[in-house]
């Protein structure tokens, strides 16, 4: 089982590895591997469908959640009053 995502041009997809796993977990996190597949290609829509199959502790995140996260966690440390 794995995760399907559709793109458009220029957006993106983002691999990164829980920060809390040691070196030796990391290596063999690695070793077994993440599959991209292309699934379908829309060029009507101007889109792609795209299966990642990823070992646990690969966390996978669409660019455009990971860009919304940082810019609300940015405002919101603008928002918080110096002590």
């Amino acid at each position: 089982m794995g995760l399907v995502v559709e793109r458009r041009p220029g957006q993106g997809l983002y691999i990164q590895f829980d920060p809390t796993m040691s070196a030796a977990e990391l290596d063999e996190l690695l070793r077994k591997g993440i599959t991209i597949n292309l699934v379908e290609i829309n060029q009507i829509r101007s889109k792609a469908r795209i299966h990642i199959e990823a070992p646990w502790g690969a966390l996978i995140l669409r660019s455009e959640l990971l860009e919304r996260a940082a810019h609300l966690h940015q405002k919101s440390a603008e928002t918080v009053p110096e002590q």
